[in-house]
């Protein structure tokens, strides 16, 4: 049975069945310069626990992701990894602005591909032990820090209401299982989980100048 919050409000999230391509051209008269490209890697409902580790996957990646599109290939000024939950379906997203002057479309998509289907399968395979748990800690902290206001407690709280998990000791089971987590469960969930994953890419081409 699919979790709980795959059913609240009866909001239905389309399924990706097969890998995808959705292709235009750029009509935004403020950014019509600019190449859009989203890789989205639908995973699907999951359980909280398994969320935690694509949250840990995703504090692991996301600064070589920066590092990799940005600064060494200077794709252009926007180039992020992120995690979506849509109504309880998670994603992994990779987002590139790279400008119609500087690149093609075409090496844009190839850029990404390389960097999803080469460098992070490598990057994985070869982070050490002590790396691992360096990330693993530094989340740790991250969750268990107390809240800087009040209104942040609200805000978690109520969106816990809002999305009906009522799971109100969250970062206390989430610190729980990473302080728990091993690296070879870890690289084993992600691998499979990312090799299951159905793309879809959102590619929105800008336009030559005039």
């Amino acid at each position: 049975n699919p979790p709980k919050q795959m059913l609240h409000r009866g909001i239905q999230t389309r399924k990706v069945l097969k890998n995808e391509v959705i292709a235009l051209k750029s009509f935004n008269t403020r950014s019509k310069d600019n190449h859009h490209v989203t890789k989205y890697y639908q995973i699907g409902p999951m359980s909280a626990e398994e969320q935690n580790m694509i949250d840990l996957f995703m504090d692991i990646i996301s600064e070589s992701t920066f590092n990799e599109l940005r600064t060494k290939r200077q794709l252009g000024y926007m180039a992020s990894s992120s995690i979506k939950n849509t109504h309880g379906i998670v994603g992994w997203t990779i987002d590139v602005k790279s400008a119609v002057k500087n690149h093609k479309m075409s090496h844009v998509l190839s850029c990404i591909d390389e960097y999803t289907d080469k460098y992070i399968p490598e990057f994985l395979k070869n982070l050490s032990d002590e790396e691992f748990d360096t990330f693993r800690e530094s989340s740790i902290s991250g969750k268990s820090a107390k809240d800087n206001a009040l209104k942040e407690e609200v805000e978690r709280n109520f969106g816990e209401i809002e999305c009906e998990d009522f799971m109100f000791d969250r970062l206390q089971k989430e610190v729980k299982w990473l302080e728990e987590l091993e690296k070879p469960v870890f690289m084993k969930f992600i691998n499979k989980t990312l090799k299951k994953a159905k793309v879809l890419y959102v590619q929105v081409e800008g336009n030559e100048e005039g």
